[in-house]
């Protein structure tokens, strides 16, 4: 029997927050259609470039920037040529937007944050991958580092989204195990745990340290 191995190419999409929260909404599964006054849909090739726009445009524009990655088959892209813009790594696919329904079909699991960046004093991004119930607690929260070099300490003044949090430590080996989550994963439980209903599941949350 022949087996064919889907060979994929991994392309990057620079976006604000206001994007994010549009692909949140998709399931992470698609991009939300382009606007009127925007008839190309530009993925870059390479993290170094979609980084660059971040942090020089939207950082600067909008006071928070991040970088989504995503797979799509190699044999798909072929029909859309690739644009250099600029220098070496300033490579850029244009995709005209009534194709982007189409487009997104053909992305293969979920698009994925990579980098995010904010103009906050003191504060940092995280994703909110789960929120589970204990017996011991009435919610915890289970997050990680977008940025997993960065090392995260909770404090009695830290925030998620504005709420006051405090660190949940006794039981977080299990729940990463459980979890299957990556090293960088670690729970909060809030202070006051009413305020669950103000979140979601697998979306981006604003840390205040």
């Amino acid at each position: 029997m022949n087996t064919q191995i889907l060979k994929t190419q991994t392309l990057y999409r620079p976006v604000n927050k206001v994007e994010l929260d549009l692909i949140q909404e998709l399931d992470w599964k698609a991009f939300p259609p382009r606007l009127p006054e925007q008839p190309i849909f530009y993925p870059v090739m390479n993290q170094e470039y979609a980084s660059q726009i971040t942090t020089e445009w939207n950082l600067p524009a909008y006071g928070n920037g991040f970088v989504t990655k995503f797979q799509i088959p190699s044999d798909y892209l072929s029909k859309y040529p690739v644009y250099n813009v600029g220098a070496k790594i300033h490579d850029e696919l244009w995709v005209p937007a009534e194709d982007l329904a189409e487009f997104n079909s053909k992305i293969i699991g979920d698009i994925e944050i990579v980098e995010a960046h904010t103009t906050a004093p003191n504060s940092h991004f995280l994703f909110l991958e789960d929120i589970v119930r204990l017996s011991d607690v009435a919610h915890v929260l289970i997050v990680h580092s977008i940025h997993p070099e960065m090392e995260i300490k909770i404090t009695g003044k830290s925030m998620l989204n504005n709420i006051l949090l405090k660190a949940y430590g006794r039981q977080t080996e299990a729940l990463v195990v459980t979890k299957n989550q990556r090293a960088n994963t670690f729970a909060l439980s809030l202070d006051q745990d009413d305020l669950i209903a103000r979140f979601k599941k697998r979306t981006v949350v604003m840390l205040n340290l």
